[in-house]
């Protein structure tokens, strides 16, 4: 019986993991693309949210078998995520906006320890949960 378990999700391991998930992303920070360059973000902020859904899915859940969907409607600033995971019948609906943080920035050094030429952008992230499809 715990081998089948550790299979498939079940909803509330799913509900719980998801919830666990926002909470631990709200208020993070991550380091953005020096080109300005966007393109990314959905796949970026869809794997950031499965892989923390997976690791605060718990003893009995699997350690995979999460995909988080993104709406059509995404933006590099705000973005929803339908999450579902192998076996549970249940959704969960991520928002994550995403929001500039000029203080946080990294300035690398230039050659010689001089004062460099490139800035690394800082992001903060605010996410949430609901239960559901986005």
């Amino acid at each position: 019986m715990g081998a089948t378990d550790r299979t498939q999700w079940n909803d509330d391991e799913l509900t719980g993991a998801a919830e666990q998930a926002a909470a631990a992303l709200n208020g993070s920070s991550r380091f953005g693309d020096i080109f300005g360059d966007d393109s990314g973000f959905d796949d970026e902020y869809a794997t950031m949210t499965e892989d923390e859904v997976v690791e605060h899915g718990g003893g009995d859940a699997p350690q995979h078998g999460v995909e988080a969907a993104p709406a059509s409607t995404n933006e590099a600033s705000d973005a929803r995520y339908t999450v579902a995971a192998s076996g549970a019948r249940a959704t969960v609906c991520m928002h994550v906006e995403r929001t500039r943080s000029k203080d946080d920035d990294y300035e690398p050094p230039g050659v010689a320890g001089g004062p460099g030429t490139v800035t690394v952008p800082s992001y903060r992230f605010a996410v949430t949960s609901r239960p559901g499809d986005c």
